[in-house]
């Protein structure tokens, strides 16, 4: 019987102490439970500017609420850009960019030329306002924090190919 007691406790300490280590170092990433009601917003899709390809860029425009959005409130957040993988697929954008972005009847969203601009406001702008030849505008139709999203999803292909084309070299 004594012998059993020491191998009970042993198996014990060997079960227990890799699972509580394992919950006690689990640092995971902040989620986005809730959306501000600020956030929630409908941006309705705003005067028509004459579009011109060729990096286009919010700092050139005198429009206070486009500058106001020129930072991307979810940069650098991986649960953000999950969701606006999703949100690409939910609004159909796969249909004309693929589902990767390497682009189809839709430019490639994969390679660092972009007609409009691969800044975030840039992207916010051509979702919002949708460019001719195709882009549909969003504006009035998604809120804000999910036009954020899909800017976030939407600028991390680019950065991964631009990673990926740095291993390469």
């Amino acid at each position: 019987m004594s012998s059993s007691r020491p191998g009970l406790f042993c198996w014990s300490v060997a079960c227990i102490l890799p699972v509580s280590t394992l919950l006690v170092s689990c640092d995971r990433e902040k989620r986005i439970a809730e959306v501000s009601a600020s956030a929630a917003t409908i941006t309705k899709q705003e005067k028509n500017i004459p579009l011109q390809p060729g990096g286009f860029s919010a700092e050139k425009m005198v429009d206070p609420p486009l500058k106001d959005r020129s930072r991307n409130p979810f940069e650098g957040n991986y649960d953000a850009m999950n969701k606006g993988k999703r949100l690409f697929s939910w609004y159909n954008c796969a249909g004309c960019h693929s589902s990767g972005g390497g682009g189809a009847i839709g430019p490639p969203l994969i390679d660092a030329k972009w007609i409009y601009g691969n800044s975030p406001a840039d992207i916010y702008e051509t979702l919002i306002k949708g460019r001719k030849n195709g882009m549909p505008a969003f504006g009035g139709k998604i809120p804000d924090y999910q036009v954020w999203q899909l800017v976030t999803y939407v600028k991390s292909l680019s950065n991964e190919a631009a990673a990926s084309q740095q291993k390469q070299q």
